[in-house]
């Protein structure tokens, strides 16, 4: 019988493995691969790079990072930013600085246009945002993820002062998934020839 999980909030020592989770979990995904340029030689390290420099600069900037445990061993990983907490105005440079010499100029030109057209879609207001949400591959289809998120949307109606939860996501299974936990589509972008990227939102029950 597997271990029960645990959701727990970041701690010393959980970096590692909240990385490994990331590169596992995302190095098949459309958008990264377009955007960490999948057709060029390096994209696994240019991925990596990715995944390391946005964990420091998530932590960086005081975003909320939530991993489930299954025993000891992490097995998944949401990242979060809530509206009352945006990072500093000059987070965005350092996070593209960073990226610029771990996965090169070609990688961030098309990061910030990904970045740019999902903003210009999401709506205005005070909501909270799903970063990124990863599970271990070995532990996918096993709950693990909905655990994270479930936890994330009773934070969004008890805790946090938001009018609900946004993220982007670019397969068809992830937006089946999301719209099973009461997500809405919200915008579809295109973010490259043949490469849609879908706005979601979660409304707390109080504003909707």
């Amino acid at each position: 019988m597997s271990a029960a999980l645990r959701l727990a909030p970041f701690a010393p020592g959980d970096g590692e493995a909240a990385i490994r989770i990331l590169h596992a979990a995302f190095r098949d995904d459309p958008c990264l691969r377009h955007c960490f340029v999948a057709e060029a030689p390096g994209y696994d390290d240019r991925l990596l790079g990715y995944c390391e420099v946005g964990h420091a600069w998530h932590l960086e900037a005081g975003q909320g990072l939530q991993l489930a445990h299954r025993g000891a061993e992490p097995v998944g990983v949401a990242y979060y930013g809530l509206p009352d907490s945006p990072p500093d105005a000059d987070a965005g440079s350092r996070l593209y600085t960073a990226l610029l010499e771990r996965c090169g100029e070609e990688a961030v030109a098309r990061f910030r246009a990904y970045n740019r057209l999902v903003d210009e879609a999401a709506p205005e207001g005070a909501w909270a945002s799903l970063a990124l949400l990863a599970v271990s591959p070995s532990c996918q289809g096993q709950g693990v993820g909905s655990a994270l998120l479930r936890g994330l949307l009773e934070a969004c109606s008890q805790q946090f002062d938001c009018e609900g939860l946004l993220l982007d996501t670019s397969t068809d299974r992830n937006v089946a998934f999301y719209e099973r936990h009461g997500f809405e589509q919200l915008a579809r972008v295109a973010v490259a020839d043949g490469l849609i990227e879908h706005v979601m939102g979660w409304r707390a029950a109080r504003f909707r």
